[in-house]
């Protein structure tokens, strides 16, 4: 069939899967559900039983940060899923590119920033007014606190990033964490408004 990523918070993503499980008429007995962390032995595991003949549709959740190896063990599995079978990744954290090139992201409830344009936002490749309207767009979320979420969302992706090795995309990533960081402070101390602390702080690095 086809391989989902959930984004989004954790309500709205169970609530997801009820639906799904019930519009797809998945028995519980063909749920398989793998943990964080997802291990080659697991992902081994899995291969077997989709080796097995079913009756029925089969469902495969796997929960945040699989390991690499076991994204890449299941790459040609998720390629070539059988017509009864649905795959789901619980997030999208540590994914590598090849799994998200096979799959589709689904976004559910509150927004994840981690998934945001601005912290996938090819900044060597944007323009002054790419990055204004980039910004405008976030803004209008209605986040009082979105400068500092971001940041720190921002944080997390860089760990990520670093942890798969890229680290042309990590370096880039840290110059940006020292802008935001950096017009934070002064939001704070010199009550600098956010939206010109954000458009400063990325079109410095344009």
């Amino acid at each position: 069939m086809f391989t989902l990523i959930l984004s989004g918070n954790f309500t709205a993503k169970e609530e997801f899967l009820e639906v799904f499980v019930k519009d797809h008429k998945i028995p519980t007995y063909n749920i398989y559900k793998f943990g964080d962390g997802l291990k080659i032995s697991e992902a081994r595991e899995i291969k077997k039983n989709l080796a097995l003949k079913s009756s029925d549709n089969r469902l495969i959740i796997v929960g945040e940060n699989p390991s690499a190896e076991a994204q890449n063990a299941l790459l040609k599995t998720i390629e070539e899923l059988p017509e009864d079978t649905f795959f789901i990744f619980m997030s999208e954290a540590l994914l590598l590119p090849t799994i998200f090139s096979r799959s589709q992201v689904v976004n559910l409830g509150e927004v994840d920033l981690s998934n945001l344009t601005i912290l996938n936002f090819e900044l060597n490749n944007s323009s002054a007014s790419d990055t204004i309207v980039m910004v405008d767009e976030l803004l209008s979320k209605g986040d009082k606190d979105l400068y500092a979420t971001l940041i720190l969302s921002l944080r997390k992706k860089i760990l990520a990033l670093a942890k798969l090795g890229h680290s042309k995309d990590t370096k880039r990533g840290i110059a940006t964490y020292r802008k935001l960081l950096k017009y934070l402070v002064l939001t704070k101390t010199n009550n600098l408004n956010s939206r010109i602390a954000m458009e400063r702080a990325f079109l410095e690095l344009l």
